[in-house]
């Protein structure tokens, strides 16, 4: 239920903001990393680092280098992000429609179509480590064989 301006509606998805945290894992210490307060999605960066993209711009892509504090714009997505994966050094996500998954070169910000199901909505993403490959977690409608096919094997171009 949201509520706001006299008004109250009822909503089936409503976006709550996450916090990037860094734990110490001796002394179980919990910081909150400085400046992805408010992070929807993150990855490990090619470098050691992170990639986050934010809520205030669901389209922008930033990173943060091992030891530093400051995060640099990497690029922007064509539409707002949902997931994020690093696949072999790309920043691979699923956009705001639910149904497209892009990548996004970092060294130049280019944008790479990577694949777009009608009708299905795209969940997560998730890297194969070593590989070239994602898995696409797809909700989908009843299939010709009678079930929901729900994992995609996929390999970039």
């Amino acid at each position: 239920k949201v509520k706001g301006g006299g008004a109250e509606r009822f909503t089936d998805t409503t976006l709550i903001a996450q916090a990037l945290m860094e734990v110490d894992l001796v002394t179980g210490d919990v910081t909150v990393v400085p400046g992805a307060d408010s992070a929807i999605a993150y990855a490990p960066a090619p470098d050691g680092g992170t990639w986050i993209v934010t809520l205030s711009d669901r389209t922008r892509l930033l990173h943060q280098a091992p030891g530093s504090s400051e995060w640099v714009d990497v690029g922007t997505f064509s539409d707002g992000v949902l997931d994020l994966a690093n696949v072999d050094g790309l920043a691979v996500a699923v956009l705001t429609d639910s149904a497209t998954v892009e990548g996004l070169v970092p060294e130049t910000g280019e944008q790479v179509w990577l694949g777009q199901w009608s009708g299905d909505w795209v969940l997560r993403v998730a890297a194969v480590p070593g590989m070239r490959r994602f898995v696409a977690e797809i909700e989908r409608p009843i299939d010709s064989f009678g079930g929901p096919a729900n994992l995609w094997l996929m390999e970039l171009p």
